[in-house]
């Protein structure tokens, strides 16, 4: 007598292969991502850009990070934002103790890097225009002069600089050529000196003490 027969197993009830279930695996984070934003906290700049390429890479590879890049974005906007607002700060103070048409450069070149800042202090031609000279008793050729010591923004300083000058000049007969100096101090309770420059060459003597006389 025959056995009973049974239907073949369907595909749902194959013999067990014993390779255990594993989930799909994730994209990994994009590389690019995470380098921008530890670059953002000390590029605002380059942290910016590299965000900006990082997120495009991620939506065109599927890869993760997103999160990272937006973050790098902000944060590198933020401190480009600030580096501006720095920079432009420093420009500014470049500019302090300049007067009209010069430049800082110029104008820390008018005065010798060391020594008093008094009024009647004097700089032989050599330092002024070098720019690190010293100072030379006024009794010595010399191209310029302090007349006094201001305080104040640039704007402000040049423009007290420029009346002490004239004023000083004005009780001068037959003074030689000349124009005025705010030059920005790093020494003394005043951050700004008063400079008279001779345009026409070397003299002698203090147009403070009224002894100004041309070099011989």
């Amino acid at each position: 007598m025959a056995g009973p027969t049974y239907p073949p197993a369907g595909p749902g009830y194959g013999p067990a292969t014993g390779v255990a279930y594993q989930p799909p695996r994730q994209p990994p984070t994009s590389g690019l991502a995470i380098a921008a934003f530890v670059v953002a906290f000390f590029s605002g700049l380059v942290g910016l850009i590299l965000g900006i390429v990082a997120r495009r890479q991620i939506r065109r590879d599927g890869t993760r990070g997103d999160g990272f890049a937006v973050a790098a974005i902000a944060i590198g906007t933020v401190r480009l934002v600030l580096e501006i607002a720095v920079a432009g700060y420093l420009i500014a103070g470049l500019a302090t103790g300049t007067v009209a048409g010069e430049s800082s450069e110029e104008a820390v070149a008018s005065v010798p890097a060391t020594g008093p800042f008094a009024a009647g202090t004097c700089a032989g031609s050599d330092g002024a225009s070098e720019g690190a000279g010293s100072t030379v008793d006024c009794s010595e050729p010399h191209v310029l002069e302090v007349v006094g010591t201001t305080a104040g923004d640039v704007s402000s300083a040049a423009q007290e600089c420029s009346r002490q000058v004239a004023d000083i000049a004005d009780a001068t007969p037959g003074i030689p050529a000349h124009r005025a100096d705010a030059i920005a101090l790093m020494v003394g309770p005043d951050p700004v000196a008063c400079v008279i420059i001779f345009t026409d060459g070397d003299v002698t003597g203090s147009v403070v003490d009224g002894t100004l006389a041309p070099a011989s």
